[in-house]
């Protein structure tokens, strides 16, 4: 069972790689979207959402809901985060001006 495992993994490796070239992922003009940056290029990213400076209700929703890094939220659409139990406006828009303070953005 874990050899047939392996191969898979193996094999989804190697699809991600041919994807990756067959896109032109490696084209070194490529800009990429800050949410979607390596994560040497922000290290933010992989921060607990603590360092966004949110209400504690709000960090408590996002909690809630499995979001726990900044990448997490990051790749959240905002209208999605509305749709959140216990997310209003004010702390979508908290949470909207507190990543683009860092330097990043949510997803579209």
């Amino acid at each position: 069972m874990k050899s047939q495992q392996s191969q898979w993994h193996v094999a989804m490796a190697r699809s991600v790689q041919v994807s990756g070239i067959a896109s032109g992922d490696l084209d070194m003009n490529h800009r990429h979207d800050p949410v979607t940056a390596a994560p040497a290029a922000h290290p933010v990213l992989d921060a607990d959402i603590a360092i966004l400076d949110l209400s504690l209700r709000t960090t408590n929703v996002l909690r809630l809901n499995q979001l726990h890094t900044v990448r997490d939220v990051t790749r959240v659409p905002a209208r999605k985060l509305f749709v959140l139990s216990r997310l209003g406006r004010n702390s979508v828009r908290e949470i909207v001006e507190s990543v683009n303070r860092k330097g990043l953005q949510l997803a579209d």
